[in-house]
């Protein structure tokens, strides 16, 4: 088995959990391993701040690149879903550019980029956006970030930053996830579901916050 496979079992099997644990009572779950804050966190936030960050309230034109939905849920140790939890997302363009004034990569910005959303958790602790897939970019001399979207998650009594992760190779050389363990970082990991009619991927993440 690679260790890309390895991964995707990992995750599929946390999915499965979920359901199962929360369902026998058995002992807390694991949470999800809460990652830096980063460097790009907005200063200056977009007016609008919806679920569709492909587009920007005013103007005509979509984002550049590939067009994905991201199913979110935010569930507590036991399982059960977190109403009303707080989700600030912010991520960088597919170009692998951040708007934000210390992103010194030379790639190009796009005005059509939203890059923010400010989201409530519904009665099933879920949310959804839809967005473009993040490029990945050069995070110092000899490494890259790999693709990822940083969440900033506030439940009913705690308070995380997470990074959900795209599989890919870079992960390996990734300073920010290398320290993890394989279990922690399938925990990190977008879950591919199964494209719509429209043909838009569609991924799947849960994070598991301590409440308590």
């Amino acid at each position: 088995m690679t260790d890309r496979s390895r991964r995707r079992v990992l995750a599929g099997g946390l999915a499965l959990g979920l359901v199962g644990g929360a369902a026998r009572g058995e002992e807390p779950l694991t949470t999800t391993p809460a990652l830096e804050l980063g460097p790009f966190y907005p200063v200056l936030r977009p007016t609008d701040t919806d679920a569709d960050l492909t587009r920007i309230a005013g103007r005509s034109g979509r984002a550049k690149g590939e067009v994905i939905q991201v199913m979110g849920r935010m569930v507590d140790q036991r399982g059960r879903p977190i109403v009303g939890g707080k989700v600030e997302i912010w991520q960088c363009n597919a170009a692998g550019r951040y708007a934000h004034p210390s992103d010194t990569h030379t790639a190009p910005l796009d005005p059509d980029f939203q890059g923010f959303a400010n989201l409530t958790t519904d009665s099933n602790g879920e949310f959804r956006i839809t967005t473009i897939k993040p490029a990945p970019y050069p995070a110092g001399p000899g490494w890259m970030r790999a693709p990822h979207i940083h969440m900033d998650a506030t439940g009913k009594a705690a308070r995380s930053t997470f990074q959900m992760m795209f599989d890919d190779p870079l992960l390996a050389q990734d300073r920010v996830v290398t320290p993890l363990s394989p279990a922690d970082l399938a925990m990190t990991l977008a879950r591919p579901l199964e494209r719509g009619a429209d043909g838009v991927a569609r991924f799947g993440w849960t994070m598991l916050m301590l409440e308590g």
